[in-house]
């Protein structure tokens, strides 16, 4: 089987998370083998987007602390 780019592991995590499965978009998030930061947004967004302002705000600060990418434009707008 072909190994996931980046695009179809952001595109799981924002799938999962704007259903609601946040304990399946973290995992996700955390198998990423080169997490980026959109990747990261995505999640975020999905919190924002689905009423919970503040477990966008815990994952933007552990982006934030992350060593594998960096808050970016998009990431400060959510």
């Amino acid at each position: 089987m072909e190994e996931k780019d980046i695009v179809s592991w952001t595109t799981m995590i924002d799938g999962y998370a704007k259903l609601g499965e946040y304990d399946v978009a973290k995992s996700f998030l955390d198998a990423v083998p080169r997490q980026e930061t959109a990747t990261w947004n995505a999640l975020i967004l999905a919190y924002d987007q689905n009423g919970e302002p503040h477990e966008a705000l815990a994952i933007f600060r552990q982006l934030q602390l992350s060593k594998n990418a960096n808050p970016d434009n998009g990431s400060m707008r959510i």
